[in-house]
């Protein structure tokens, strides 16, 4: 049974669900739809080798989490090199920043 709280919603271990109980609605292109998010009977799973599919999504990850830190990086070093800066150093504009 989902038990739904505010915008969480977790799993009761009280009362398992189980696929048969799932409803099903019907539509265009799709006979027998599972509600709840669970797959039809049946259906198989379109990813076949998950540790690589989990590897390269969490490389995937580390690379776009990192992107800003590598810009916020990139800039401190270029104003050290062209600007002269040192540590502690604050800079300061007199109108915004334009490319």
């Amino acid at each position: 049974m989902l038990l739904a709280v505010g915008s969480t919603v977790g799993v009761s271990l009280t009362s398992p669900v189980f696929a048969a109980e799932i409803p099903t609605v019907a539509g265009p292109g799709q006979p027998n739809e599972p509600l709840g998010g669970q797959p039809p009977a049946g259906s198989k799973p379109s990813v076949t080798d998950w540790d690589y599919q989990i590897k390269y999504q969490r490389a995937f990850e580390a690379v776009l989490w990192n992107m800003p830190a590598i810009a916020i990086y990139s800039f401190r070093r270029s104003a050290f090199d062209d600007l002269g800066l040192k540590d502690n150093d604050i800079i300061v504009y007199s109108t915004t920043a334009t490319p």
